[in-house]
């Protein structure tokens, strides 16, 4: 199940609002789809965290991701590099 799927489900009545028109907006006009932004943003809306709650989730999960990228490093005993630029090195 999705973010926005879950925050729709929990959030509180017109939460979401500007964010479906947004969405309806760029699917209809620019054939785009959501991006995890999006989602963390409805997510922390849903859940009623402060302005920029949603960059406080979004720095939880990388922290989390970078922790299990180090301990993958220690089982394997060498240094994995990411596929990405500007990734942990």
């Amino acid at each position: 199940m999705g973010l926005l799927k879950v925050a729709s489900e929990i959030a509180p009545a017109k939460a979401l609002n500007d964010i479906d028109r947004m969405m309806d907006i760029a699917r209809n006009e620019a054939d785009m789809g959501p991006a995890l932004e999006l989602g963390l943003i409805a997510i922390a809306r849903a859940i009623g965290l402060p302005p920029r709650g949603a960059s406080a989730l979004w720095a939880v999960g990388q922290s989390v991701g970078w922790v299990a990228h180090v301990m993958e490093q220690r089982l394997v005993g060498t240094q994995l590099r990411s596929r990405m630029n500007g990734g942990m090195a």
